[in-house]
């Protein structure tokens, strides 16, 4: 299997880097083509990846090539693909990789484009309306199927997130420890209020901010409130909590697969958590503690895992389960081909 993965930022591509590893375990061929996006500062973790980098070209905040042309780009993309089995699209929401497709064309021997999920909450319906950037679609686990209408079902792959194989299980002794992930959600006075109200009760709060949304906080430095280090990936940071607070981030994923009670706030989303049995009513300390408590019960974590595995895949082989299923996916195009072009 030869694959190039594409991203224009970090933390898209992180969800798939096991699964990059694992093709290339099995004698495959995983290669990168990045469009770092310098108005985001996770941007700068595409520049660690040393190998493996066929090809990487910044854009700006408007998705706007800095240096070159987008035509040449796109030319040089499409040259690029013609000896791979498929693109896979980290972070297909707006930007140069929704053009891939049409600068490929429909010649007959080509890579399969296959976009995919990168949060927890997606805008669903948009994928929909850019079906005609990518021949299939690839989500974290089968419960996002179906997310999708039936006739757009058929396009759609359970792959899994990968990158939660890499998630350890905290062990350490409790300490009263929170960390307070958040995306772009305010006001400040919340935010403030949950950490003082937080602290009032035993608790030691840290927050942690959306990578690309850190300046909505910085108010916050002044009054007191601290931070966790921004620079310290997720997956290694929270192994040093004892519990998690955040909104309808993947980094619930990440805390529950840790086994870190992890309480969702009903903003951003957060909603969509309610299968997990960990949303707050409102935003109030009592509230949030309410779903803290209840992970003293012993039959939380079993419904818990049960979900875990429809939203992300089976637990320690997600990155194998993924390579299957992109395997199965690429073995037969030719009938991926006809099924597409009746839809």
């Amino acid at each position: 299997m030869r694959v190039i993965m594409t991203s224009f930022n970090y933390r898209s591509l992180a969800n798939w880097l096991p699964l990059a590893d694992e093709i290339r375990r099995r004698d495959g061929v995983c290669n990168f083509a990045l469009f770092p996006r310098e108005s985001d500062p996770d941007h700068r973790g595409l520049f660690k990846l040393k190998s493996h980098v066929v090809f990487s070209e910044p854009i700006d905040e408007d998705f706007n090539f800095i240096k070159i042309d987008e035509k040449k780009v796109l030319a040089e993309i499409a040259k690029i693909s013609g000896s791979y089995d498929a693109i896979l699209m980290a972070s297909c929401i707006l930007g140069p990789e929704l053009k891939i497709r049409a600068a490929i064309g429909d010649k007959n021997k080509r890579p399969s484009v296959i976009g995919l999920q990168h949060g927890f909450f997606q805008l669903w319906d948009s994928y929909e309306k850019n079906s005609h950037c990518f021949d299939l679609f690839g989500v974290f686990g089968k419960d996002f199927v179906n997310k999708f209408s039936e006739r757009f079902r058929h396009r759609v792959i359970p792959l899994g997130l990968p990158k939660l194989d890499l998630i350890q299980r905290r062990q350490q002794e409790k300490k009263n420890r929170v960390l307070f992930i958040l995306q772009s959600w305010g006001p400040l006075e919340a935010v403030e209020s949950i950490v003082k109200g937080m602290g009032e009760n035993g608790f030691d709060v840290q927050l942690r901010s959306h990578p690309e949304h850190r300046m909505i906080y910085d108010d916050l430095h002044s009054s007191g409130v601290r931070f966790s280090d921004p620079e310290i990936p997720l997956q290694n940071q929270i192994l040093d909590f004892d519990y998690v607070i955040t909104s309808g981030s993947t980094a619930a994923l990440e805390a529950l697969e840790a086994r870190i009670p992890t309480a969702i706030i009903p903003a951003q989303y957060g909603d969509e958590y309610q299968k997990f049995g960990i949303v707050a009513k409102d935003f109030t300390v009592d509230s949030i503690r309410s779903v803290l408590t209840s992970f003293e019960s012993s039959r939380i974590w079993p419904a818990i895992d049960a979900q875990l595995i429809n939203c992300t895949g089976p637990r320690g082989s997600r990155a194998s389960f993924a390579y299957t299923q992109l395997k199965r996916s690429l073995r037969a195009p030719s009938i991926w081909q006809r099924l597409l072009s009746t839809l």
